[in-house]
């Protein structure tokens, strides 16, 4: 189980995100759907550690996923996967979707 709790960023001094909070199961394809600006983007990058928040936290099973370091966050990324917002880059059109979402790059 992944909990997102009361997430927050700012870039520049400015906030990009405030006080998200989400839960997503295990071995479950989440989907953030947003008009553009919304902050799509800058939280799939919080939770694959590519941004790191000013507030919050992430629990993944009850582990703080922020407090990861090193080789132990090397691994753990392994079982993320994000796909950008350019789909013809993310998506390999010969490939169905399902062998395409279960073979992280």
């Amino acid at each position: 189980m992944w909990r997102l709790q009361n997430l927050g960023v700012q870039f520049n001094g400015k906030p990009a995100i405030e006080n998200f909070s989400a839960q997503f199961d295990n071995n479950q394809i989440t989907v953030i759907l947003g008009p553009s600006g919304s902050g799509k983007s800058t939280i799939a990058k919080l939770i694959t550690r590519q941004v790191e928040p000013t507030s919050g936290a992430i629990k993944v099973d009850g582990m703080d996923w922020l407090a990861l370091r090193g080789e132990n966050l090397r691994r753990r990324r392994r079982d993320v996967q994000m796909i950008f917002q350019d789909p013809y880059s993310a998506l390999d059109p010969r490939m169905k979707i399902g062998t395409s979402m279960g073979a992280p790059q």
